[in-house]
């Protein structure tokens, strides 16, 4: 996203070409994220979840969420999001509807944050934080979304991403590991 006179909004560059075009549809939009094919965008706007195709058209309103935190669209049709400072993480259908919760802080927790849906939508990575602005204290967590086991995958680290063919990429420290 970027703003240009005064107004935030989401831009799109191919990767062969220099410039970006503004997206229409997403005037005060943040935090965006891909459908599974590339062809949608997911991002937050008014206090809304909502997604716009590539090729254009109108946004769709997915949910309510006061604010965005981090979202992955799955490819088994879920986008898991997190919408509140120190709040777990919730999961709706990509075509919209009722949010359901998929996690909560337990007590003396602070917030669930930046999650990544892993491949074939069984389970979904991401952030637990101790409390505001700790992210070098911060853990990565695996959930099973079938199940709902957690498993602590890194100790000292945020926003974990699954890269292909089976690697762990996150940040500690500020610098990129693997």
């Amino acid at each position: 996203s970027a703003i240009w006179g005064g107004t935030a909004q989401l831009y799109a560059r191919r990767m062969d070409q220099l410039s970006a075009t503004p997206i229409p549809g997403t005037s005060g939009g943040y935090g965006p994220f891909f459908s599974p094919d590339g062809q949608s965008v997911g991002f937050a706007a008014d206090g809304e979840l909502r997604k716009v195709p590539l090729s254009g058209g109108p946004p769709v309103v997915l949910c309510k969420a006061a604010a965005l935190f981090g979202a992955s669209w799955g490819d088994d049709g879920t986008i898991v999001f997190a919408t509140q400072r120190n709040g777990g993480l919730w999961r709706v259908p990509a075509t919209g509807g009722t949010p359901e919760a998929l996690t909560t802080v337990p007590p003396g927790g602070y917030s669930h944050r930046l999650p990544h849906m892993l491949p074939g939508g069984r389970a979904v990575i991401f952030t637990v934080l101790k409390g505001p602005n700790l992210w070098n204290d911060a853990r990565i967590v695996v959930r099973s979304l079938q199940t709902g086991t957690e498993t602590v995958l890194v100790t000292g680290g945020a926003d974990g991403r699954y890269v292909s063919p089976g690697h762990l990429i996150y940040v500690h420290l500020g610098t990129l590991m693997a």
